[in-house]
């Protein structure tokens, strides 16, 4: 992961199995069967009520 200076372990889950409301921060790997998706240090990953991800810079004003 650039800026990390180094391997960094990383969790690894299945977008499927995230629930509405879910949150993640990076550094992560969000596995679906049509794409892969890397969350990165200082990121947040969250999932909607739809189940849409969304990536933000984490402290970034809405």
């Amino acid at each position: 992961m650039p800026g990390a200076g180094g391997r960094v372990p990383v969790e690894v889950v299945d977008w499927l199995d995230l629930n509405a409301g879910t949150q993640m921060r990076g550094p992560a790997i969000i596995e679906h069967p049509g794409t892969t998706v890397v969350v990165e240090i200082g990121q947040l990953a969250s999932v909607d009520a739809y189940g849409n991800l969304t990536i933000e810079e984490e402290g970034a004003e809405e």
